[in-house]
């Protein structure tokens, strides 16, 4: 009966971390160049279930069966389907059409992002909202303090003459990129960077992939599962206490 509070425990513990997955995707449902998470559970492993020194059995081992102490959370996995382009106003704006990655210069290193809602600092360089510079093939993308175009290959386009070229890459499986917030992603296990075939759409932004309708039927979902769990609990924890209260005066 303790197993069965164990089971229902861990799946109520893993439902809660499914549920800020869930969260977290609507948080960010605005949020230029997201890609939605899904949260992917599975069971311990089986446990065998054995008869040994039983008084009633001699010298006898006898299997009952195989028991489980519930489920864990296995892996967060990234959906990396590209979302819609969006047209705007701000020649600042880049979107990637295609599979690749912007890549931009942070104190940890090179870090990748699909946010191409980028600025221009007063030294002309081209860098995200959180301040990081957007790599080029030859290095930091400066774009002077006038007007500038960005073509489909990434040329930056300065007064006629080009200034740089926009560092695109592709990885061999985006799975192996992790997220380290401000929609950046590192290189943990993808393989090495390579040169993207994707286009740049300057005057475009990449909306986030999130779908509000599956997201809330997910968390519908786990709302009633969660619900289901606790319920197994109170009935076992008022089992347990018959059995204590009442059995035990007999």
């Amino acid at each position: 009966m303790e197993r069965g509070l164990y089971t229902a425990g861990t799946a109520m513990l893993t439902l809660q971390k499914q549920m800020d997955v869930v969260a977290n995707n609507f948080a960010n449902v605005q949020t230029v160049g997201f890609k939605e998470d899904s949260m992917v559970s599975r069971s311990f492993n089986d446990m065998l279930i054995s008869r040994i020194n039983d008084t009633n059995v001699v010298n006898t081992y006898n299997e009952v069966g195989p028991h489980n102490l519930g489920i864990h959370v296995d892996s967060v996995l990234t959906n990396f389907v590209t979302g819609s382009l969006t047209q705007t106003d701000k020649k600042t704006d880049m979107a990637i059409d295609g599979d690749g990655f912007f890549v931009v210069q942070t104190p940890q290193g090179e870090r990748y992002t699909r946010n191409g809602e980028f600025a221009v600092t007063r030294d002309g360089i081209l860098i995200t909202n959180d301040g990081y510079a957007v790599m080029g093939e030859n290095g930091i993308i400066n774009v002077g303090g006038g007007d500038f175009t960005v073509n489909t290959s990434g040329d930056v386009m300065v007064d006629g003459e080009i200034a740089g070229r926009i560092r695109l890459v592709s990885f061999a499986d985006n799975g192996g990129l992790r997220k380290e917030g401000n929609n950046l992603y590192n290189n943990f296990s993808a393989g090495a960077a390579v040169d993207s075939n994707a286009q740049i759409r300057q005057y475009m932004v990449e909306a986030s992939n999130v779908s509000m309708v599956d997201n809330v039927v997910d968390m519908m979902t786990i709302y009633r599962n969660y619900e289901s769990n606790q319920k197994v609990i109170q009935i076992i924890d008022g089992t347990l206490n018959k059995a204590a209260n009442d059995l035990g005066k007999i």
